[in-house]
């Protein structure tokens, strides 16, 4: 009895130790699973964290870009974003500009002022708004004492009046802020010039471009002196005949003996401007001839007839003389008219109207079938050949333009023959409208830049090289190809590298300054030549012994000054 008690006393304690390793199993179990749920919470915490990370990675992805795009549209404000049409010119040495373009960016609708002026918020706007434009006309002063304006109704030069109110009005068109220089006081005062009295602070006008012609330029240079070349590039001469590169010179025009009064002045050929089109080396500014006719002039022109009259558009004496045998073939078929001064010994078949305003010019114009112009160039920084007396209307050939030798008696009356018989209308090249020379000037003005030494107007990309065979000049090439010399490509194709991509072999070359017609090479040997000197470089000179490498560009009809590309 005592050992079956002993093992039921022992399968208590195996039943016990079972039931706790059971309590434990479970409190394991459930300990596992408390692990597990703490597992899968972590994993959902930790999924939900990943996520809060990801969202808050976005947040600050998304407030960079917006800082970035701040802080680009800061650098954009601060720089000013330019116009394709519209690059901001240098600003060195002006350095409150910036901040005038950046307020009127954004002021210009605060004052209508702004709006009638021309302003409308765009970059081309603003900076013709700002422009500031110096006009001395030198040759109208007193100090000049030509007596210009004085003498404009009684036989003196209309030309230099006409062209300088027509880039005058032209400039006030535009929008700019144009200063009229009438004097040397005048000129010393807007440059702020000390003329007595305390020395000013600065100067009164901040010119962005001056006009002036080759007195008044030798009075800006007398008045400025040594700043003289802060202002060079600056310098827009009217020039109405044209300076060519030898002449302007100074150097190269004493060596060879090629004395004028108006040349040696070391310009950029492009910087004269001429009133025709007279050489590629100069920029053509030209004028207006059409006039703005109120509705009983506009009535009064068209209802005029034609007559069988001739104009002789001839001020002075010197006009007429030694023209009588010539003006006696005319008579012969028109009756004549002239516009000549008191002083003019006229023939007496010539009805006279003296000097007379533009709309009776035109008037006489509209009446007659053929009108006759003398000669100017004489004098002048150039040794242009002419093959008449207007080489620019010669150009635009009959039947509104009829060459003829004046000694030859049956030439003149061809051409009278055909005059008589032909019925056409007024031609007017649109160069000379008023539309055309508020477009050309805009782009000059626009475009045209001698201060700074970047980028390249005319666009390079209207280069077209022609080769000009030995005696033919440039100018001369170009033509013939239908197309225009541009002096602005010359240093693009002065190296043998450039020359080689147009198909011109160099065997040898070497660097000048002894002639006026490089680049250049001789077709036999080979040899290149260089220019060494940029102010000689030169459309019109000739070489019997080389060939010239031209640059040349198309042009618009009846627009010469500017490539297809150029607006």
């Amino acid at each position: 009895m005592a050992k079956c008690g002993k093992k039921k006393a022992g399968l208590k304690d195996y039943k016990a130790e079972l039931q706790a390793l059971q309590v434990k199993m479970k409190a394991e179990t459930e300990k596992g699973q408390m692990k597990n749920e703490m597992i899968k919470e972590l994993r959902s915490d930790k999924l939900h964290l990943q996520q809060q990370v990801a969202h808050l990675e976005e947040l600050l992805k998304l407030q960079l870009e917006k800082e970035e795009k701040n802080v680009q549209r800061v650098k954009s404000d601060d720089r000013i974003k330019e116009d394709e049409n519209c690059p901001l010119p240098p600003m060195d040495g002006h350095p409150e500009c910036k901040g005038k373009l950046k307020w009127l960016k954004e002021m210009w609708r605060t004052d209508p002022c702004y709006s009638s002026y021309g302003v409308n918020g765009s970059l081309c706007s603003i900076l013709i708004y700002l422009s500031e434009i110096l006009v001395h006309p030198g040759a109208l002063t007193q100090e000049s004492g030509l007596k210009i304006a004085e003498t404009a109704f009684s036989g003196g030069p209309l030309g230099e009046l006409v062209q300088w109110s027509d880039l005058i009005s032209t400039l006030h068109i535009l929008g700019h802020h144009v200063h009229l220089s009438a004097s040397i006081p005048d000129l010393k005062d807007y440059l702020g010039i000390k003329t007595g009295g305390c020395p000013p602070h600065h100067s009164k006008v901040e010119a962005d471009l001056i006009y002036t012609d080759i007195i008044g330029l030798r009075q800006f240079q007398t008045v400025v002196q040594t700043s003289w070349i802060k202002y060079r590039c600056m310098i827009r001469v009217l020039d109405s005949f044209g300076t060519e590169p030898d002449f302007n010179h100074a150097a190269w025009a004493n060596e060879h003996n090629l004395k004028s009064p108006f040349g040696g002045l070391n310009l950029i050929p492009a910087q004269f401007y001429t009133m025709f089109p007279h050489t590629p080396d100069n920029t053509f500014l030209g004028f207006v001839v059409q006039h703005q006719l109120n509705s009983e002039e506009t009535e009064q022109l068209e209802s005029t007839k034609r007559k069988n009259q001739a104009l002789v558009y001839g001020k002075s004496a010197t006009f007429w003389k030694g023209k009588e045998a010539y003006l006696d073939i005319i008579h012969n078929y028109l009756e004549v008219h002239g516009t000549a001064d008191d002083s003019a010994p006229i023939p007496s078949y010539v009805k006279n109207h003296g000097i007379i305003k533009g709309t009776e010019v035109q008037t006489l114009l509209r009446q007659s079938k053929s009108s006759l112009n003398s000669q100017f160039f004489k004098g002048k920084p150039n040794v242009r050949e002419l093959t008449s007396q207007h080489p620019y209307a010669e150009a635009i050939g009959e039947p509104y333009v009829w060459m003829v030798d004046m000694h030859n008696k049956t030439d003149v009356e061809r051409a009278l023959t055909a005059i008589l018989n032909q019925s056409i209308e007024p031609y007017l090249p649109y160069e000379f409208t008023c539309e055309g020379m508020l477009q050309r000037v805009n782009i000059l003005i626009e475009k045209q830049d001698f201060c700074s030494s970047t980028g390249s107007w005319p666009p390079l990309s209207v280069l077209q090289v022609v080769r000009a065979e030995n005696g033919t000049s440039c100018k001369q090439a170009c033509q013939t190809a239908g197309l225009i010399c541009e002096p602005a490509f010359f240093p693009h194709l002065n190296s043998t590298k450039n020359l080689a991509t147009y198909r011109v072999d160099c065997q040898t070359s070497e660097v000048s300054d002894r002639l006026v017609v490089l680049p250049a090479y001789n077709n036999t040997s080979k040899h290149c030549l260089f220019q060494s000197d940029p102010l000689l470089f030169s459309c019109v000179r000739s070489n019997k012994s080389l060939v010239r490498i031209c640059p040349c560009r198309d042009y618009i009809k009846d627009q010469i000054a500017l490539c297809k590309e150029c607006i």
